[in-house]
């Protein structure tokens, strides 16, 4: 079976979860930081429940520290299973981490299955795939302040999500006010949520920095290339494509002549490359006699001072710093002169 649900909940960047019987399950989200500008740190539990129609449900339990999976749960083992080494060190400190774990993977897969018969009542909805979605946790930022995240999608679109301050839910559409209508009669499950922000949530994400501060804490620099290409009403777009860099927090935007320039730009989240590391990209649509005023123009926690890139052929003392520029493919600096990208790295 080829099952591949995209899911519509912004802003995220797409985790896949795993290759089940030769496709591909849904995809869940981690959201950027809503304080812009500043570093944080997610704890979350994703989890997704769906019903092809055809025997139990399917479970499945992620538990995830910014974009790195660290505990997997499914329907079929029962266990939660470590997916990174640094996570051990949780069960040194704790010999019944993982029990405790087990068993809030466990709760959830009654909960969800639950919430799921729920649905098919309330929204007369018996055939097809049916997929039931829930992203829980928190996110701290480096100024201590923190935000808790319960939000649940149905069918791979938003369904509803908790209010911190006030707990109450709100519905993403008209299906969902039925159930919205339920759960804020259920004062007691909101303050839960709640109070596991606070008691539970926020500690564990604290304790984690300590068990993987070598790789969470890492700083790495991004690569950053220009590219161009010619549109077919004859103006020209450049691309701005930012590779390599961790944390996740970036900056990346265009300057003309100067000034932050937003007309004409469209751009990308920040994606997780396989390394760990993440990479985006922004462009800007000009006629190709303006390409010159141009500066892609980047800010990260890794760069002593913004990084700015042009299009040229050749070093460049930018941002206060020497850059060396080579050719897309040829770090080196290389004379490959029919590319028309460019390579930008920081020299040490």
């Amino acid at each position: 079976m080829h099952f591949l649900l995209h899911q519509k909940w912004p802003p995220c960047t797409h985790l896949l979860l795993r290759s089940f019987a030769g496709g591909v399950l849904p995809f869940i989200c981690t959201p950027f930081s809503f304080l812009t500008g500043l570093s944080s740190h997610t704890w979350q539990c994703n989890q997704v429940m769906w019903d092809s129609g055809q025997g139990m449900p399917t479970f499945l339990y992620l538990q995830t520290f910014d974009d790195q999976i660290w505990g997997h749960y499914d329907s079929s083992t029962r266990r939660v299973l470590p997916r990174v080494s640094w996570i051990k060190k949780a069960e040194e400190e704790d010999p019944s981490f993982w029990d405790w774990n087990r068993e809030r993977a466990s709760s959830a897969e009654v909960k969800l299955r639950g919430d799921l018969l729920l649905l098919k009542k309330h929204l007369n909805q018996s055939e097809g795939i049916l997929v039931w979605q829930r992203r829980c946790g928190c996110e701290l930022y480096e100024d201590g302040r923190s935000r808790g995240i319960d939000r649940y999608g149905y069918n791979g679109r938003d369904f509803l999500s908790l209010d911190f301050e006030t707990l109450s839910w709100t519905a993403a559409c008209e299906a969902a006010k039925v159930i919205k209508k339920r759960w804020d009669a259920n004062w007691a499950y909101s303050q839960a949520s709640k109070d596991n922000l606070e008691e539970c949530c926020i500690p564990w994400l604290q304790k984690f920095l300590g068990y993987g501060k070598e790789v969470l804490l890492r700083k790495e620099h991004p690569t950053v290339k220009v590219s161009r290409k010619l549109g077919e009403d004859g103006l020209e777009t450049l691309i701005c494509h930012v590779h390599g860099f961790y944390p996740r927090e970036i900056n990346v935007t265009w300057m003309k002549d100067g000034a932050f320039w937003e007309q004409e730009t469209l751009s990308g989240g920040a994606v997780p490359n396989s390394d760990g590391t993440y990479h985006t990209w922004i462009s800007v649509k000009t006629d190709s006699k303006e390409r010159d005023h141009y500066r892609c123009h980047v800010e990260h926690t890794s760069l002593v001072e913004p990084l700015q890139m042009s299009w040229q052929k050749s070093g460049e003392l930018l941002g206060g710093k020497l850059y060396k520029v080579g050719q897309a493919g040829d770090k080196d600096g290389g004379s490959n002169q029919g590319s028309g990208e460019v390579m930008l790295e920081a020299t040490a």
